[in-house]
């Protein structure tokens, strides 16, 4: 099987030519190669890590080609970061892509407005809604946390036991 990038590549030879819609072109490229790299390394959480993403470029300097990617959440950032060489072998192994330097940054002011895989959470989310509880169901709750002694922690165990049934309600549903 012929290499995807090499596909691509030859797909796209027979558009425009013009500088922006090589450059428009070439964005589009990296963000889908991006896309599917994580949707490789973290399958069905992809989503999650896709939607703190602000924005993905490769760019070329003396010869060595730099991954940067700004990201708006810290931990996600970080584990992207802890990540690397499974996402730079999945874009060399899949597109062809070979890339020596692999940059996190956080984004900043405005570009963190920016969500270009916003549309894949909004997927994702829907597929899996909360369903509210029957009030037997509340009252059972209630009652497995009654044996806790603090106010605040049996509250916030019964927040979180309710949301978590919630949520599990919604995926059966």
């Amino acid at each position: 099987m012929a290499r995807i990038g090499k596909e691509m590549a030859r797909l796209f030879s027979s558009l425009p030519t013009d500088e922006k819609t090589l450059i428009a072109r070439r964005a589009a490229e990296v963000r889908t190669m991006w896309k599917d790299a994580i949707e490789y390394v973290y399958k069905e959480n992809a989503p999650y890590v896709l939607d703190h993403v602000n924005a993905v470029y490769i760019k070329e300097e003396e010869g060595i080609r730099s991954l940067y990617v700004y990201m708006d959440d810290g931990n996600f950032r970080s584990d992207v970061h802890c990540r690397q060489h499974l996402i730079m072998l999945r874009l060399h192994e899949r597109f062809g892509e070979r890339i020596d330097e692999f940059k996190t940054y956080p984004s900043r002011f405005d570009m963190r407005k920016r969500h270009p895989y916003r549309d894949v959470c909004e997927t994702k989310s829907e597929s899996s809604r909360s369903v509210p509880l029957s009030p037997e169901e509340k009252t059972e709750v209630e009652q497995m946390v009654s044996s806790v002694e603090n106010p605040s922690l049996r509250r916030a165990l019964e927040k979180a036991m309710v949301t978590d049934r919630e949520w599990k309600k919604g995926e059966r549903s």
